[in-house]
């Protein structure tokens, strides 16, 4: 057999080794230090396969990596043992262990490519292995044990013998040259395979007899603990095979029934069971017997020798075999009679106690209702609200806490009519119903026992209301589900106003319940009664505030109207007749020059008082709502220019610029001639209060909801206290022009007015001598 297949051989048989204790690792719960042996086991196959490949891969894989691998495996294996005997493993172990590979890789490698010595790395070798042997040899005998001394004796034995082959191997190199040629011999190729075999064998058989010993020792300790335990404890120990026989009963059982094992053997389990227990216990051995369960606890009574009654807490548990196969019944009692005694003591005791307790708790509690009661009615009486329904629904919420239900209603009623009118339900009610068409007004004679409380005129309580009752007339499907019920009529004067009610409570309505519910919707509606009273004084007054506001307005409104006919409406006049004489004149005297002025004049004077009719006429038909309000879609520019056409001539005499600014074509959704009068007042006031050579701008500018004009000018401006009265009739002063020009200030009320009809807002910015603008907004579609 040539070297290679012995190396790949040696693989073969250690990677089985490796995956044999591996398998072994799964069936045992506890193995220590068998992974280090799984690890080193695979150490040595790698090793091996490493050496097969020789000439195939570099000498430092074959040769330095693979005899650093057997190392390892050793080293390995000694962790192993530390680990098997639960020993920590020191900081001097693995300086050592770390110190070992260094120096032995440093002479393998040495000896590879300095100078290659298959004799000299066989020698290091052997050396090192023939070292980790007698250390796990002494490792062993430290940790012998007294009861297998034979067998750890043994076993560090053949580890010093696997050292001595070793340590012969590297001594018979050394000492006699020849011996070597001997080792290139097939048949000592095949002694060597043969020797490591054996060794790697023998080493891994030695550890699982070391576990073997182990779990023998273990084993053995545990059956004189169990025996110990069992003749020592303090619990009563009785084996029953599957028949029910008795097997064994441990010294505590007999004390505890006063039965020795014999006498046991001849009673049934009825002798010492006390009857009203027997059956529980016949049937739960009946039921381990044919493994039904594998287990039964219970206190039971049985029955001492003497007769006396004995307390006793009874385990029961079916022991199997290691194949799994049922065994016995283990019957474990522990004496519980003391316990027992006292607990009834304690339960007897407790019980007297609760009953004190219970009644100081209900005292208390009746105590606690009463205070809650009067804190309720106090928090509605001093609830401040002008709402009566406010007032109702809290009413409701507080008659729920204080007779602790779940729901609550609350209907009005008319006598006259004999209807019912929902007010107000709880919240529990409106999240829990489902009833598709609810209804908000009930007929008298279509109601059930809620009803009752108006045809008795008197509290209805059902506290079994899914019981049958001759007062109940069905709910509709998704109603919620009632339990228990109490609904009390709320009498006024002698006259039913309202029916209160509330439902689910946890225990009984009694007449406590009704007394409250009863006492506190009569305050209810003596705070409704009064809530209603001051609200009825309160709409009076504003009614009164209102008529006297409207009456002022009016005043001014009709002031405003005089003083524009008997002033600026009859001065316009005075001057067209004035200047129409004056112009019969200058034409008989053929002066024409100053007739055409004459004749300007009297034309711009007729425009202007055109200008104030028109006014008047739109501001009577605005206050008395006959003005015409037909809004639409208008492109904004078509507005626009035509009033700067109209108004140039009168800009021109005072050589005054009129600009118009938009960004882009605008649309807006207003009434064309409502529209036109606004512009066409703020442009003409423009005018009228701008310097000779001045300017007034008109710009647009479009935003998301709707248009914003604004006209401004650099004229004469004005106070905030002139802007703070300039929208209120009859507060407002009219002022001069820069020219002389008259005005009412009643174009500006127009133009508020008119703004406002369109959803929008006016707003103005002066200063005085700066000039004013004067802003407004459109809607750019319908609001």
């Amino acid at each position: 057999m040539d070297l290679k297949t012995i190396f790949i051989c040696l693989f073969v048989i250690n990677l089985f080794l490796g995956i044999f204790t591996f398998a072994i690792k799964k069936t045992q719960t506890t193995f220590p230090g068998i992974n280090f042996w799984i690890v080193s086991n695979l150490f040595i196959a790698f090793g091996y396969l490493l050496f097969s490949q020789r000439n195939l891969i570099p000498d430092y894989v074959s040769i330095v990596i693979a005899q650093c691998l057997f190392l390892l495996a050793g080293i390995t294996r000694i962790y192993g043992l530390k680990n098997f005997f639960n020993q920590k493993i020191s900081l001097w172990l693995n300086i050592i262990s770390a110190t070992s590979i260094i120096v032995f890789l440093l002479l393998i490698s040495s000896y590879t490519y300095l100078q290659n010595n298959l004799f000299a790395r066989t020698i290091i070798s052997c050396i090192f292995l023939s070292g980790i042997a007698i250390i796990t040899g002494l490792q062993i005998l430290k940790n012998k044990s007294g009861k297998n001394l034979f067998s750890y004796i043994f076993t560090a034995t053949v580890f010093f013998l696997f050292s001595l082959i070793f340590i012969s191997r590297v001594l018979g190199w050394v000492l006699f040259p020849e011996v070597r040629d001997l080792f290139k011999s097939a048949f000592i190729n095949n002694m060597q395979f043969l020797s490591s075999l054996v060794i790697d064998i023998t080493w891994t058989t030695m550890f699982f007899v070391l576990q073997n010993q182990r779990l023998t020792n273990e084993l053995a300790r545990s059956a004189e603990k169990y025996l110990s335990i069992y003749s020592n404890t303090f619990s009563g120990i009785l084996l029953i095979n599957k028949e029910g026989k008795y097997l064994d009963i441990n010294p505590t059982f007999s004390k505890i029934t006063g039965y020795s094992l014999s006498e046991m053997i001849e009673k049934s389990m009825g002798i010492i069971t006390y009857p009203d227990d027997l059956d529980k216990i016949r049937t739960a051995l009946t039921q381990m017997g044919s493994q039904v369960i594998t287990c039964f606890d219970d206190q039971i009574r049985i029955i001492h020798k003497n007769g006396n009654i004995i307390w006793v807490q009874l385990n029961a548990n079916i022991n199997y075999n290691l194949n799994g196969e049922f065994e016995y019944i283990l019957v474990e009692i522990f004496d519980i009679t003391v316990q027992k005694n006292a607990e009834q003591e304690i339960i007897n005791a407790k019980e007297k106690a609760e009953q004190g307790e219970n009644k100081i708790k209900e005292q208390k509690l009746e105590i606690e209702l009463q205070n809650e009661r009067l804190e309720s009615l106090l928090r509605i009486s001093q609830f401040q609200t002008n709402s009566i329904q406010e007032l109702l629904d809290f009413a409701l919420e507080e008659a729920i806490k204080l007779t602790t239900s779940k729901i609550g209603y609350i209907y009005f009623y008319n006598e006259t009519s004999r209807q019912f009118i929902l007010n107000t339900w709880s919240k529990e009610v409106m999240t829990e119903c489902s009833v598709i068409d609810t209804q908000t007004v009930y007929d008298l004679d279509s109601t059930g026992c809620w009803g009752e409380a108006v045809r008795q005129r008197k509290p209805i309580v059902i506290n079994e209301y899914q019981a049958e009752n001759p007062f109940k007339k069905g709910t509709p499907e998704g109603h919620v589900k009632l339990y228990k019920f109490l609904t009390i009529p709320v009498i006024i004067d002698n006259k039913i106003v309202a029916v209160a009610g509330v439902a689910n409570k946890k225990t009984d309505y009694d007449n406590s319940d009704i007394r409250q519910l009863t006492l506190l919707m009569d305050n209810v509606w003596k705070i409704s009664e009064r809530i209603s009273f001051i609200d009825k004084l309160n709409k009076a007054k504003e009614k009164a505030e209102l008529s006297e506001k409207e009456l002022g307005e009016l005043n001014a409104t009709k002031d405003k109207l005089f003083s524009i006919i008997a002033h600026d409406l009859k001065s316009p006049f005075n001057s067209i007749l004035g200047f129409t004489d004056l112009l019969i004149e200058h034409i008989h005297n053929r002066n024409f020059k100053k007739s055409e002025s004459l004749i300007s004049f009297i034309s711009s004077s007729a425009k202007n008082t055109f200008n104030l009719l028109n006014n008047l006429l739109d501001w009577a038909k605005s206050q008395t709502g006959q003005l015409s309000f037909t809004p639409r879609l208008l492109l904004l520019s078509e507005i626009i220019h035509p009033i700067i056409d109209v108004q140039i001539f009168a800009a021109e005499i005072k050589n005054i610029s009129i600009n118009y600014f938009q960004s882009e074509e605008i649309y807006v959704f207003a009434d064309q001639n409502i529209l036109e009068t606004i512009l066409r007042n703020l442009v003409s006031n423009a005018i009228k209060y701008t310097n000779t050579g001045g300017r007034v701008e008109i710009q647009a500018i479009k935003k998301e909801t709707h248009t914003e004009l604004s006209v401004s000018d650099n004229g004469t401006g004005m106070s905030k206290d002139v802007i703070d009265k300039l929208f209120l009739i009859g507060e407002q002063e009219s002022l001069q022009g820069t020219s002389g020009e008259k005005g009412t200030g009643l174009g500006l009320i127009l133009c508020k007015d008119f703004v406002e009809k369109h959803g929008g807002k006016i707003w103005i910015h002066s200063e005085p001598e700066k000039g004013s603008i004067f802003y407004f907004s459109i809607p750019n579609k319908p609001v």
